[in-house]
C-alpha cells in the first residue's frame, strides 16, 4: 500500500486542490479499503486505472474493479455512469456509506439514526436476559449498550428524540429484562446515570457522552495543525485565514445546542 501511495502521489492522476493554500486530497487508505479524490475527467480517471493495473503487474494484488463504485459530485447520474463505465466500476449514488458511516446523509433527520437504533434493540433478545441479574444487566449496559453507538456519536450530533430512544432502551433493558414486561422502577433514570459517588452505578447519559466525544475531536483541532485532516477543515471552512476563531466559535455554539 505504501508503493500505491508513492504511485498515486508521482503518477499522472490529478487529485483535488481544495484552496490556493490548502493540501491537495488525492487518497486516503484504511486497512483493506482506499478512497480516491481527483478532477472529474475521463483523462484523469484513465490514469487512475493505468496506476492500478502498474501496481497489480508490480505487487501481484489485482483490484477488483468490478466491487468499487465511482462518484461524482454536482454531475448528473449519466455522466457519473459512463465514467464509471471506463473503470469497469458500478455507478455510486449518495448518501452511501463508507466504513460503517453514512457519507452526503442529514443526519439531522432521525431516519438515518435507524442502523444504530436497531444494533440497540437487537442486543435486547429475550434469551440473552432471562437469566441475568440486575447487576449483570447493569455491567452490560455499560459495557455494550452504552459504547455500540460510540462510532455515530463521535462523528454526529445525535437529534433530541434519538437520545431519547436510546435511553429509553437501556431504560427498559435495566428494569425489564428485555423489551417487554412491567416491573416497578425504583430509582429515577436520572440517578442511575450519575457517577458511583454522587449516589448513582455509573452508567453515564448517551447525550453527555456525545457531546464529550464531540469535543474531542475540538480538542484534537486546536492540538493537531500538523495532521492532514486539520488542513482539510482548515481549507474548506476557514476561507484562508490565519486564525480559527471562527471555526471555534461555530463549534462551541454546535455543541451547546
Amino acid at each position: 500500500m505504501e508503493a500505491l501511495h508513492v504511485m498515486v502521489q508521482k503518477g499522472k492522476f490529478k487529485g483535488l486542490n481544495l484552496s490556493k493554500d490548502g493540501p491537495s486530497v488525492s487518497h486516503l487508505f484504511y486497512a483493506n479499503n482506499a478512497l480516491f479524490f481527483g478532477e472529474w475527467s475521463a483523462t484523469n480517471l484513465k490514469n487512475l486505472n493505468r496506476i492500478l493495473r502498474c501496481f497489480d503487474l508490480a505487487s501481484g494484488l489485482k483490484v477488483n474493479l468490478n466491487k468499487n463504485n465511482v462518484y461524482g459530485v454536482g454531475v448528473g447520474g449519466q455522466e457519473v455512469a459512463d465514467l464509471a463505465n471506463i473503470l469497469h466500476c458500478r455507478k455510486g449514488e449518495f448518501p452511501s456509506v463508507y466504513l460503517g458511516l453514512p457519507v452526503e446523509a442529514n443526519m439531522n433527520r432521525v431516519a438515518n439514526w435507524k442502523p444504530a437504533v436497531d444494533v440497540f434493540n437487537a442486543k435486547l433478545s429475550a434469551w440473552k436476559v432471562r437469566d441475568l441479574s440486575f447487576a449483570r444487566r447493569v455491567v452490560l449496559i455499560k459495557s455494550v449498550l452504552g459504547s455500540i453507538t460510540n462510532y455515530y456519536l463521535s462523528f454526529f450530533k445525535a437529534p433530541v428524540s434519538v437520545l431519547k430512544t436510546l435511553e429509553g432502551i437501556r431504560r427498559r433493558f435495566l428494569w425489564r429484562g428485555g423489551a417487554n414486561g412491567n416491573k416497578i422502577r425504583w430509582v429515577v433514570w436520572e440517578r442511575i446515570l450519575k457517577g458511583k459517588k454522587g449516589g448513582g452505578l455509573g452508567v453515564g447519559g448517551i447525550k453527555e457522552m456525545n457531546l464529550g466525544l464531540l469535543t474531542k475531536w475540538w480538542w484534537r483541532y486546536k492540538n493537531n495543525g500538523d495532521q492532514t485532516w486539520v488542513k482539510v477543515i482548515r481549507a474548506i471552512h476557514e476561507g484562508g485565514r490565519s486564525d480559527n476563531l471562527g471555526l471555534e466559535q461555530q463549534s462551541i455554539k454546535s455543541f451547546k445546542n
